[in-house]
């Protein structure tokens, strides 16, 4: 059983409560300064939706795209209800007491809920506010669309319609950084280009943020994705454990560079706390997935940091070393394979160890997420071959392993979580 994420909630329209932090990282830092990065126009999501196009009614089987992707994305995606939150009156509320005005105007807003912040992935300019970057059909109000992931289109927007032209370019220019700066166009097949640009909003937040209202941001790049639902074709069903290590990576050091950034700022102790904790919760799951040398690095860096959390405010320098070392093995990620026998020994590793759920909430949620995403692949992959009992005692452990994260008191999700995590590691012994 794949589970609904316990913060879809949050990330429903309905839920009234903004997503974007106030803190969001460059997708690419180009050194230049803003008046000599390049411009280009976002087109609009409008331009996508022909039905020859990405407005068909459904997924074609051949080719490289569905040629439904602007249909899956405006009918299920909550990407494209992201500006609608803010006009809840919980938006409203944080913009008031943040003195940020009305949340739907807001650049601090924007940035994450609508298209158009070029600065933020290392371009220049901000089409919600800047005419001159809007084109004929770009609207603010369509909320989180096709150039806020793919990139601002108006340079590729008509080429890329021309079969293989979008292959053709990345031969031409392997550098992904040049292909973006070049033309605009973000290419999202790359894994970590993928989780760095969701990481980008999804993530880090300024407390201020949280004391005004909003949560904190959680992200799993495997569960979310599955959850949007997907508008794009995936190299087969072993391809969620590679995301799921990519979304860690990102999001480790987007948690590390939280940690720097709370304990140099006159944050509260228990804020920096919570950050490093949730930092801390990614480490002990994505040294699973890592090779040995870069595993026991990162183990060593953790102790480092973790001797010094009882003086929170030292935290901040060796947190942001670590984090240069997490991003330097986004190479290695990119990488990697997997198949079914690897799959399932990432997930033993997992299920047979409780140092995530011992990082509180966060880290249980982040466990939850890893169990529930590879036992899923790793399904998949099985098929007909899936030991049936084994599999439904799996998924036993895993409710309760879910289901720890609704526990009032901390002690009771830790019990109740080791006891769901035991759970899954006694029926994965049956599975081959």
């Amino acid at each position: 059983m794949r589970h609904p994420l316990r913060f879809n909630l949050l990330l429903s329209a309905g839920a009234g409560v903004a997503l974007a932090g106030l803190i969001v990282c460059t997708v690419f830092t180009s050194g230049a300064r803003a008046e000599d990065r390049p411009k280009f126009k976002f087109t609009g999501a409008g331009n996508c939706s022909a039905a020859k196009c990405h407005g068909g009614a459904e997924a074609v089987k051949t080719g490289n795209t569905q040629t439904n992707e602007f249909t899956i994305w405006s009918s299920k995606d909550k990407h494209a209800k992201a500006f609608e939150t803010l006009s809840k009156d919980e938006s409203a509320e944080i913009a008031k007491k943040m003195e940020l005005g009305d949340a739907t105007k807001a650049d601090k807003c924007l940035s994450c809920h609508s298209t158009g912040d070029g600065d933020r992935q290392g371009l220049a300019g901000k089409a919600f506010k800047d005419k001159d970057l809007q084109g004929v059909k770009y609207d603010a109000e369509s909320g989180v669309s096709c150039d806020a992931c793919h990139g601002p289109s108006e340079k590729w927007l008509e080429p890329h319609s021309k079969p293989g032209w979008t292959n053709e370019q990345r031969a031409k220019t392997p550098d992904r950084k040049q292909l973006f700066m070049s033309m605009g166009l973000y290419d999202t097949k790359q894994i970590m280009l993928r989780a760095n640009n969701c990481v980008s909003c999804h993530l880090r937040i300024d407390t201020r943020m949280i004391e005004a209202g909003h949560p904190e941001l959680t992200f799993e790049l495997a569960s979310f994705s599955r959850d949007m639902p997907p508008h794009w074709k995936e190299s087969g069903p072993m391809a969620g454990p590679r995301t799921w290590a990519a979304g860690q990576t990102a999001a480790l050091r987007e948690a590390l560079l939280q940690v720097a950034e709370r304990s140099a700022g006159e944050n509260d102790v228990d804020e920096i706390k919570m950050s490093w904790k949730q930092a801390r919760g990614h480490a002990m799951l994505l040294r699973h997935a890592l090779p040995a040398d870069a595993a026991q690095a990162l183990n060593d860096s953790v102790k480092t940091i973790e001797a010094d959390a009882g003086e929170p405010k030292k935290l901040g320098p060796a947190a942001k070393d670590l984090a240069g070392k997490v991003d330097s093995w986004g190479a290695v990620i990119e990488k990697m394979e997997f198949d079914q026998a690897k799959t399932l020994a990432l997930l033993g590793k997992i299920v047979n160890e409780s140092e995530g759920i011992a990082c509180g909430l966060a880290g249980t949620e982040q466990t939850a997420m890893a169990v529930d995403a590879l036992f899923g692949a790793y399904k998949d992959g099985a098929g007909q071959g899936l030991d049936g009992s084994a599999a439904d005692n799996f998924s036993k452990g895993l409710d309760d392993l879910f289901a720890a994260l609704d526990e009032e008191k901390p002690e009771g999700c830790a019990q109740k979580a080791t006891e769901g995590l035991k759970a899954c590691a006694e029926a994965c012994k049956a599975f081959k």
